[in-house]
């Protein structure tokens, strides 16, 4: 049976990516069903995070992928919404998917917004986002950046939609780092 399709959003807390999958999941064609990690970690055991032995973030970021790779292996489509900026959380993406059809999607957005949408979510550590996008912010290989403070939720989706109907394009950038994976280290470490 032939995978779905992987379409990975990649982005900081507070980035937007949560909208831009709901946006996708309604306008994008054919069915595309959509696990964000914040959602699954919902699913986890409090008591797990304080256990050394289960593995705590680790344990749950292998259980994420299962289902991710479950989803894909019926043929169905998938939005994956998570954050990866270590280069532990990129090896453990690759190693489990390099079979896998992935498209890599950047979703960014300047470090005064997602600061500002922290406070106003009121249910993130401030200071998260930029944390991460500083570890983000030169990872330039992917098949697609967004920017969800230039632009709508909607235009965003409208690109990628454009992006995932392009018969004559081929989703390269999860290969090529999958292949090199010193690249992607470069790219966070910088």
């Amino acid at each position: 049976m032939k995978k779905g399709r992987i379409l990975f959003l990649n982005g900081p807390s507070s980035a937007g990516k949560t909208t831009l999958a709901w946006e996708l999941q309604t306008n994008a064609p054919g069915y595309w069903y959509w696990l964000p990690f914040d959602c699954f970690l919902d699913a986890v055991p409090s008591q797990q995070w304080d256990n050394d032995e289960s593995g705590g973030f680790s344990t749950a970021y292998d259980l994420y992928h299962g289902c991710v790779k479950m989803i894909s292996d019926q043929g169905k489509d998938i939005i994956v919404d998570t954050v990866m900026y270590s280069m532990d959380s990129f090896s453990s993406f690759v190693n489990k998917f390099v079979e896998y059809p992935v498209i890599m999607i950047k979703v960014i957005c300047p470090v005064e917004e997602l600061n500002r949408r922290e406070l106003e979510r009121g249910d993130r550590d401030i200071g998260l986002a930029s944390s991460q996008l500083k570890h983000m912010e030169s990872q330039t290989n992917y098949d697609l950046i967004v920017d969800t403070h230039a632009h709508s939720s909607e235009v965003c989706a409208r690109s990628i939609i454009e992006l995932l109907t392009n018969q004559e394009k081929s989703f390269t950038s999860f290969t090529s780092l999958s292949a090199n994976p010193e690249q992607w280290m470069n790219l966070s470490e910088t």
